[in-house]
């Protein structure tokens, strides 16, 4: 069961509106996850990216998250202070990649569970980020690192 199918000619503002409610719970000190899911060509990257991570009119469900979580951080109470980190890995032919680190050593990662933590991906690169121009330029940089090969159905894939 899906939580939410959307529409090919749905917006990348509509798509956020039905997620945006995942920063908030952040904010609250949750853990939460947006994910994309479908076969080549769906749409996932689109989704997530949008046209440009830069241009609000065409920011995908990651940029406009990150848009949502500095602006709480900025609207909290100044007696509250923030730790904002990025991590980015992937999973290629069933291994943990660490795209902020792609050194042999770190392609094949280990996915354990602690008591205090949950599910954590082991020794996976972590950067602390204080604003939103250095989060999505970390984000750039691991995208430069994702796996791809171009097939039948996407360039991109």
């Amino acid at each position: 069961k899906f939580d939410k199918v959307f529409g090919s000619d749905t917006t990348q503002l509509e798509v956020f509106e039905e997620v945006k409610g995942v920063v908030d719970s952040v904010m609250s000190g949750f853990n939460g996850t947006v994910m994309a899911y479908g076969q080549t060509s769906a749409g996932k990257s689109w989704t997530m990216d949008g046209a440009s991570i830069w241009e609000s009119d065409s920011q995908g469900v990651i940029p406009r998250c990150v848009d949502s979580l500095f602006d709480c951080i900025a609207k909290a109470d100044g007696d509250v202070q923030f730790t904002v980190t990025i991590s980015f890995y992937e999973v290629y032919c069933e291994k943990i990649r660490d795209l902020l680190n792609p050194q042999p050593q770190q392609c094949n990662l280990k996915l354990r569970e602690t008591k205090s933590d949950g599910f954590v991906v082991q020794d996976v690169t972590e950067v602390y980020c204080t604003d939103k121009e250095s989060l999505l330029r970390t984000i750039e940089l691991g995208k430069t690192n994702r796996a791809s090969a171009p097939t039948l159905m996407n360039a991109e894939s």
